[in-house]
């Protein structure tokens, strides 16, 4: 049978790389595929794809050396068996909540008798080979989802049951579990990265692997420094929607600022990055991002996304942007020394 990749590269003590497909097409998977992952999950439970889409996606993967990952949308053994059976090489399972839960979900994914699995991998023996029926029950990885309040008291017992390879964080709706606003990428004075890191020491301790979802690569990197195996980043819709955002925002961001300068006063902070070329700007928004993800700083009063928009959006209301406005009137100063000074 064919070797499960991202199994043996946790073994070995390799982090995996993992991107997420939750556009029901062929040509975005595809086009995934050719980005350096070490694995593609297809998201059948908040992404909008069904069984007809992601057969098509299997295959698409199939033909590169990427290991082919599913996240179901529940824990259902008819649905977990039959998308086994189209060759995937991994299920999330969502909302595993206790002992029982965990069982039924790891029986659906073997066969007897370690499991209830029926037998008719059609397409699972063209992609594995031809003794797949042999070495699937221990190729193939069982991955739980912990993110409901149950589960965080039910750790141990979900963690230690036989079959389970790792656990997978759902950020979003950990933190709903917690009382706090959905969301990746939780900062250090929440609740739920208190949970992730007690989370993932019940993991080391039960000896199965760690993964969880990230909204970026900063983040991801973070959770692999903590001990995390498997991380995803964002998803495919997210890239699609966030690079045409900022390419867009550079265009009508400049035509913005040019009216801005024309039709009203402007502020110093806002001359001033006028003034800028445009790879500046991009330095001082990830010198701002750096002081947003500063734990010592009040997280909770700020939206992130004033940082993509932080050429034409410094009005201080609070004490974090006087922080940050502060340092930006620095900044600029240093890389624009021709900016008068009672304009600072």
């Amino acid at each position: 049978m064919r070797k499960n990749k991202i199994k043996q590269m946790m073994l070995d003590g390799k982090p995996v790389i993992n991107g997420w497909c939750t556009i029901p097409s062929t040509v975005s998977c595809e086009a995934m595929t050719q980005q350096g992952w070490d694995s593609l999950t297809i998201d059948m439970q908040h992404g909008l794809i069904d069984y007809s889409n992601a057969l098509p996606m299997l295959q698409t993967i199939s033909a590169t050396n990427l290991t082919p990952l599913v996240r179901v949308n529940w824990n259902e053994p008819g649905q977990i068996m039959k998308i086994l059976d189209a060759g995937c090489y991994g299920v999330i399972c969502p909302m595993v909540s206790n002992k029982q839960e965990a069982e039924q979900f790891v029986k659906a994914c073997m066969y007897p008798p370690k499991g209830y699995r029926s037998f008719g991998p059609v397409r699972g023996l063209m992609y594995g080979g031809a003794d797949y029926p042999d070495h699937a029950n221990d190729e193939i990885l069982k991955i739980a989802m912990i993110e409901t309040k149950e589960s965080l008291e039910k750790l141990d017992e979900i963690m230690s049951t036989p079959g389970i390879d790792a656990i997978y964080i759902g950020p979003a709706d950990l933190s709903l579990a917690l009382g706090e606003k959905p969301g990746f990428d939780r900062p250090e004075n929440s609740k739920a990265y208190s949970e992730i890191l007690r989370i993932l020491e019940h993991a080391k301790k039960n000896n199965i692997f760690a993964g969880i979802h990230n909204g970026t690569p900063e983040y991801s990197l973070k959770m692999i420094e903590k001990g995390f195996n498997f991380v995803t980043i964002a998803s495919d819709l997210r890239f699609l929607s966030s690079e045409a955002k900022k390419n867009v925002d550079k265009i009508k961001g400049t035509e913005i600022k040019k009216e801005r300068l024309l039709t009203a006063p402007v502020s110093p902070i806002e001359y001033g990055i006028y003034q800028m070329e445009s790879h500046v700007v991009e330095e001082l928004q990830n010198y701002c991002m750096d002081l947003f993800n500063d734990p010592m700083l009040e997280q909770r009063k700020f939206n992130s996304s004033t940082a993509s928009h932080i050429e034409h959006q410094y009005i201080a209301t609070d004490d974090i942007n006087k922080t940050v406005t502060s340092c930006a009137k620095q900044l600029i100063k240093s890389m624009c020394p021709d900016i008068p000074d009672y304009l600072m």
